[in-house]
């Protein structure tokens, strides 16, 4: 008889919020209001990382042994916001809503949006199963910089023509020959399958598959670089445009045929097996089918007396379905999709690649070493670094540095006033690597230092960390930290100097000028106008949080700034007291 033992799960530090989901003593649904209403749903094996993952909520976890970890997402809260780990928001509505490439990506279906989540390097699966820096138990431990290891979502640049209704991996078909024509001859219409390149061919990375309820489609992979960034404005990235591969979109029906000669209905489940053939499960006509390369389509089973939902092709060839009463094992013979072989293990025992970035990284981490010239003094602590490296990255720097303007060009040692010695220690590594992971706790100095230092990227960087990270317990400080930093930069108004917190009746604090002249970092107000008008615009949305969690926060702010606290009342009452859900860094 079967015997099934629930995991003892734990929870990683930026999962153990999510601890009530799986605790087996509660349930999921029911009458009860301290029952969780999510599921898991959509498991995943990805050979790249040796990881099972799978959707929660509107969130992506990580399993590892016994231990479960937060990828990206928030279990509640449904967005379509891109950005690193819990900063994104995804909208998980389908099933199979998730899939793997083997290759160090997952990928997400929202509506009509594909979705990329970027896994981090440390977790890498080794020979062993093991991550090379820790991908074998928690994916935090390795850097002790929970941050460092976090997963990153952007959007493909394209719409589906309909919603995603699942998606899977495809590894790449057979190539045509004489032994495989037998397999890959399809009869009817040529179809739309042509264009992806005839049985099989044309990825030497694989396909990934997506349906909607009436066609399939796939995207050559592994993806173009282009898709790690936003396409031009008003341009489309031609790159990724999906291949129609069997049915028509919007035309419902069972027949058989290849390529667009072919009919779905409803097709809530897609898999590929080992030769790179699909199966999909139809819920309304309870029927699976057998989707070849070239886009010849079978029916397997015609009529299955339920309604599965999900599918999965098992080691030893035969198929699972399952719906919400029944699991059913059908013998199909199939040639399973079976972990592929990963060259990490071999990489692993060569030296790690150098990086112009790591080799700067580790020069700074190196120091005191002899090898530097200089000596810069903030508040208590003393920073051994380079000339050269400070001039090349930093105008602040390469004026003070400069042969012919300052005694400083000759000094072995400089101070640094009125600055963090945190921030500047980020900002430091900022000028050598390139990169900087800006704690929340430390955002604000951050974003003042850089402005001051004219390093404009570093603080936009800085002022996303601190609107990604406003809560409605913080943002009254936030609002009165950013409008202070632009009175002082005699830029009180922030929709004069380009802020998107919407129009206003008033000036954005106690009289400020709003003229953007002057500035320094990014443009008239080091980007801190702009700032200012997105926490102008959480706090509005926000209202009825902020009145029930900010305490005297909000008397405080009255008094330092009762301009501001006009004209966010004024907002607030335009909006009707309508409460929002939007964060400070999605779209609108």
């Amino acid at each position: 008889m079967l015997s099934i033992e629930p995991l003892e799960l734990r929870m990683s530090a930026g999962a153990r919020a999510c601890q009530r989901y799986f605790d087996l003593s509660v349930g999921p649904g029911g009458d009860d209001p301290a029952r969780p209403d999510k599921v898991v749903e959509a498991l995943v094996w990805d050979d790249w990382s040796s990881s099972v993952y799978f959707a929660l909520g509107h969130a992506i976890m990580r399993l590892v042994g016994c231990e479960v970890t937060l990828v990206a997402g928030d279990v509640e809260e449904e967005g379509l916001a891109d950005g690193a780990g819990p900063v994104a928001r995804l909208a998980i509505t389908a099933w199979q809503s998730l899939a793997s490439d083997g290759a160090g990506s997952l990928f997400v279906a929202s509506g009509k949006q594909l979705r990329r989540i970027r896994l981090p390097e440390s977790w890498q699966a080794l020979e062993d199963g093991l991550g090379a820096a820790g991908g074998g138990g928690s994916s935090e431990a390795a850097t002790g910089n929970s941050a460092a290891v976090e997963a990153v979502v952007s959007t493909l640049p394209f719409a589906a023509p309909a919603d995603v209704e699942a998606l899977t991996f495809a590894p790449p078909g057979p190539a045509r020959g004489p032994d495989t024509d037998a397999t890959c001859s399809g009869s009817g219409n040529s179809g739309a399958a042509d264009s992806g390149g005839g049985c099989g061919g044309g990825s030497d990375g694989g396909w990934l598959v997506f349906t909607t309820r009436t066609a399939l489609y796939r995207l050559p992979l592994p993806l173009p670089a282009t898709v790690t960034a936003p396409p031009v404005p008003g341009l489309f990235d031609l790159s990724i445009v999906p291949q129609p591969l069997a049915g028509a979109e919007g035309q419902r029906g069972t027949r058989d045929g290849r390529g667009g000669a072919a009919r779905f209905d409803h097709t809530d489940a897609v898999k590929a097996d080992g030769a790179g053939n699909l199966y999909t499960v139809e819920t309304w006509s309870r029927r699976v089918r057998r989707v070849l390369p070239d886009g010849a389509v079978t029916t397997l089973l015609p009529d299955i007396s339920e309604q599965f939902y999900q599918l999965a092709i098992l080691p030893n060839g035969h198929a699972a379905l399952v719906s919400d009463r029944e699991l059913r094992l059908v013998n199909l013979g199939l040639q399973p999709l079976l972990p592929r072989p990963s060259a990490a293990g071999a990489a692993a025992r060569q030296p790690p690649p150098r990086s112009l970035r790591a080799d700067l990284g580790a020069l700074l981490d190196a120091q005191p070493d002899g090898t530097s010239d200089l000596a810069i003094c903030v508040g208590e602590r003393r920073f051994h670094v380079h000339r050269a490296i400070l001039s090349a990255r930093c105008d602040y720097f390469r004026q003070r540095l400069a042969g012919d303007a300052f005694e400083d060009a000759r000094a072995a040692e400089l101070e640094l006033p009125d600055a963090d010695p945190e921030a500047f220690a980020l900002l430091l590594r900022w000028l050598y690597t390139g990169d900087a992971q800006v704690p929340d706790d430390r955002a604000r100095a951050v974003a003042e230092l850089a402005d001051r230092l004219l390093l404009p990227d570093l603080c936009a960087a800085a002022q996303t960390a601190v609107a990604a990270s406003v809560s409605a317990d913080t943002v009254v400080d936030c609002l009165l930290w950013a409008w202070r930093y632009c009175e002082s930069r005699g830029n009180g108004d922030a929709d004069a100097c380009g802020g998107d917190g919407g129009s206003s009746r008033h000036s954005g604090g106690g009289g400020g000028s709003s003229s953007c002249t002057g500035g320094r970092a990014g443009g008239g107000d080091g980007g801190f106008g702009r700032l200012l008008g997105r926490l102008k615009r959480w706090y509005v949305c926000h209202h009825e949080r902020v009145a029930a969690q900010a305490g005297d926060s909000r008397t405080r702010l009255a008094a330092a700034a009762p301009h501001l606290m006009v004209e966010l009342v004024d907002a607030v009452l335009a909006r009707g007291g309508r409460g929002g859900l939007q964060r400070p860094g999605s779209p609108e």
